[in-house]
């Protein structure tokens, strides 16, 4: 990980999972074992969806990686900005988001550093 925006990167997104962990550790903890196989079989099916996606669609692996990984860190800033605004009065809604947002970028990152190995195996081969 020579390459300074990757270091930066994993950096940066360390530090929102450690603040986003400290700040709602009590919520995480009590919401984890209802939302979270959900959550995380959502991530782990959009990743792969984007990825396979890619590679019917002809992409090379870079292209494959790239959208698989968008796919798997959607938009859970968005649907706590919806709650946020429209659903006020149902704040344990706000946990399945919440809870979304902070896994997404554990196994984002999971995943990150797996299609990093296979784009330097595959490059190398």
């Amino acid at each position: 990980m020579k390459n300074p925006v990757k270091i930066a990167s994993v950096i940066l997104m360390a530090t929102i999972i450690i603040g986003a962990v400290a700040i709602n550790k009590e919520k995480l903890i009590s919401a984890l074992p209802i939302v979270g196989p959900s959550v995380i079989g959502l991530n782990i099916c959009t990743m792969l969806l984007g990825f396979f996606s890619g590679k019917l669609l002809r992409l090379n692996l870079k292209q494959r990686i790239s959208i698989s990984l968008e796919c798997g860190i959607q938009n859970a800033s968005l649907a706590l900005a919806v709650i946020g605004m429209a659903l006020t009065q149902y704040k344990e809604i706000a946990l399945v988001p919440a809870t979304y947002g902070i896994l997404m970028f554990v196994l984002g990152g999971v995943f990150a550093a797996y299609y990093s190995r296979l784009v330097t195996k595959h490059s190398t081969a």
